[in-house]
């Protein structure tokens, strides 16, 4: 598996953001991943924090960055390239055009042996060459916040071409979603697609936070409560139509661990929070 499928969701967290509905009004989601050398897990994380909470923390109070942190997945497949990924969402691209700004603007006013020490922090850390970035939109954001998060549940799909993809996620995903944040089961949820194209093995990422990982159980006993109360022909309807719209072997899951967030109305969590 390509390790570039993963993390479209990739963490889009979104948890403060509105309800978005529509591409063109959805956030820009950027994501690096980095593969930390061995023993360098937590050093790594703090870091990353160390060295973004400040340029962050101004573009949030700008509305530039709607939320920012890092993410360490807790599947693994054999070969995944990446232990951490620093994921930001913007605004919009002017959002982003700020940060590139606001980082030239730190970095210039450095000393050249601070730079120079700051590199080596980092290679000291980090796998060479390990580093690659994803940019993803998020067309759509539900649901309510539950605060800092705790775990990101992804799920990857490729959709046939014309196909409907978000016409299967608003009929058969979306009010199942709606109903567990309402009850508090699950938090924000949502629906990326690449903004950035390099990677054709994914079209759509679904995804939903949850505050623990049972809530996995109640959206898995929701999907068989909607089967069954829609009838044998109903619910095999469906899902003719769901193998319709979207190629079933190239679906794959993901669960990421949230180890630092911070959002633009003030929410925060360090290393290991909740």
């Amino acid at each position: 598996m390509n390790v570039k499928k993963m993390l479209g969701v990739a963490i889009t967290l979104a948890l403060i953001l509105p309800a978005v509905s529509a591409a063109q009004d959805g956030p820009v989601i950027w994501l690096s991943m980095l593969q930390a050398k061995p023993g360098q897990s937590e050093a790594l994380t703090q870091n990353i924090v160390a060295n973004g909470a400040e340029l962050y923390g101004q573009l949030m109070a700008q509305g530039a960055v709607y939320e920012w942190g890092v993410a360490q997945p807790i599947t693994h497949t054999p070969d995944q390239a990446y232990s951490h990924v620093e994921f930001v969402v913007f605004a919009n691209w002017e959002g982003v055009d700020s940060f590139v700004k606001g980082f030239v603007s730190a970095r210039m006013a450095m000393s050249p042996e601070e730079r120079t020490a700051q590199a080596a922090q980092l290679q000291a850390l980090v796998e060479p060459g390990s580093h690659f970035d994803v940019v993803n939109r998020g067309v759509h954001v539900g649901g309510a916040s539950l605060g800092r998060p705790s775990y990101m549940n992804l799920a990857f799909f490729k959709a046939k071409p014309a196909a409907d993809a978000m016409g299967r996620f608003q009929e058969y995903v979306q009010p199942i979603l709606e109903k567990l944040s309402a009850e508090g089961e699950i938090g924000r949820f949502g629906v990326e697609v690449p903004e950035l194209h390099g990677d054709p093995s994914w079209s759509h990422v679904f995804w939903y936070q949850t505050p623990g990982l049972g809530g996995r159980d109640a959206f898995h006993a929701a999907l068989q409560a909607a089967d069954e109360a829609r009838g044998e022909a109903e619910a095999a309807a469906m899902r003719e139509r769901w193998g319709e719209t979207f190629e079933s072997e190239a679906h794959w899951d993901e669960i990421l661990a949230i180890v630092h967030w911070a959002g633009a109305e003030g929410g925060e969590g360090g290393e290991g929070g909740r």
